[in-house]
């Protein structure tokens, strides 16, 4: 086969990099991305939510014209009849709590749980997990979202950085709640999002690799192992 005229006699040797290498170029990579965040935004982005008209607050709450003015004037929000008038979601959960049509699951039941889990990437697990969980509070219900995927995707989209939130904060106490052995457990820690009634377990790089941890604690049958969907059931 021909090679083109201006072809080098003899290659470069290819670089050499040792596994040191890498990692020192991470943490330089990482540090720079720190540096940036630093210069151009806060920690984690502050969101706040909009505003709702009367019609909207009405039909989200399910709350009657009577309820609406009664709940109103005794919060010291006015009779609310402006055209113009608008309520956060807090105060819409306040004049539902007032009118008695918050929901509410009965006292002892079990608190319902939806699971949005896929093995293919791009199956819009995130955005529907997004979705469902930001559709709740609207309607008033007291909602909590677990983002168990360490690129915390979810988590960025409700204002956190997932390369800020501390390890405590996310699935990986419960992670290692399996290997303690002086008997203490970790329990969760939500975090309060810019959603009245929406709460977070947010997720970050360091649950890289936890779920194959658990595997192979059952497959190797480490001791309290087997406590570990218990656990989790107990946390949530």
């Amino acid at each position: 086969m021909a090679l083109p005229a201006d072809l080098p006699d003899e290659l470069p040797e290819p670089l050499a990099a040792t596994a040191e290498d890498f990692q020192r170029w991470a943490d330089d990579g990482q540090s720079m991305l720190q540096r940036l965040a630093e210069a151009t935004n806060e920690p984690n982005e502050r969101r706040v939510l909009r505003t709702f008209r009367k019609y909207e607050a009405l039909e989200l709450g399910g709350i009657s014209e009577f309820r609406w003015k009664e709940a109103r004037r005794k919060l010291a929000l006015g009779d609310g009849t402006s055209a113009q008038a608008r309520v956060t979601l807090e105060e819409i959960h306040k004049i539902q709590e007032l009118a008695g049509v918050r929901p509410h699951k009965p006292l002892g039941a079990r608190t319902s749980r939806i699971a949005v889990a896929n093995f293919k990437g791009g199956a819009t697990k995130t955005t529907v997990a997004l979705h469902i969980s930001q559709a709740f509070p609207l309607r008033g219900y007291r909602t909590l979202v677990v983002d168990a995927d360490p690129q915390g995707t979810l988590s960025r989209l409700m204002g956190f950085r997932p390369e800020t939130i501390e390890p405590d904060h996310t699935l990986t106490s419960l992670f290692e709640n399996v290997a303690r052995e002086d008997g203490k457990k970790v329990g969760l820690k939500p975090q309060p999002t810019h959603i009245d009634g929406l709460d977070i377990i947010p997720a970050s790089l360091d649950m890289t690799g936890a779920d194959i941890h658990i595997a192979s604690a059952f497959m190797k049958k480490v001791e309290g192992a087997s406590d570990f969907y218990r656990l989790f059931d107990a946390a949530l």
